[in-house]
């Protein structure tokens, strides 16, 4: 077996009140929290901060750090074996305001979606981001 491809992306998970903003995806038929990839020389907050600008249109601030998720996939577009590790943080918002068109990606096709906790962990898709949410919810009581 070949060995896996090393990705390592960075995430957020935002609390506004008892909501969670997620991303919902109409092709993929997935729910999950936005984040991206790390950009070469970028530090991991800085990637979250900047992915969930783009991907949402939310400007937000780091709470704290949620640690890191970790699993491996078979890519069904090349055929490849991938290890990725997503480093979460803890945002609020530092306003309500979105941003117009969010700077999303060619393929990026999701809408924003604020959910209550508790749909929220009906709703993600992966076991892992259930994980970080009740690391969130922990962190907030």
């Amino acid at each position: 077996m070949t060995k896996a491809i090393r990705l390592h992306s960075s995430g957020g998970v935002v609390v506004r009140g008892g909501e969670v903003l997620l991303i919902t995806w109409k092709t993929k038929d997935s729910t999950e929290f936005p984040k991206g990839t790390i950009e070469p020389g970028e530090l991991s907050v800085a990637a979250c901060i900047r992915e969930v600008y783009e991907e949402t249109g939310y400007r937000t601030r780091v709470i704290d750090s949620l640690g890191s998720t970790e699993f491996e996939y078979i890519d069904e577009r090349d055929g490849r074996n991938y290890h990725k590790t997503v480093d979460y943080y803890l945002l609020e918002l530092i306003d309500e305001t979105i941003k117009p068109g969010p700077d999303r990606q060619k393929g990026e096709d999701f809408d924003n979606l604020w959910v209550s906790i508790d749909d929220a962990g009906r709703i993600l898709t992966f076991d892992d981001a259930r994980v970080v949410l009740a690391r969130a919810v922990a962190h907030c009581i």
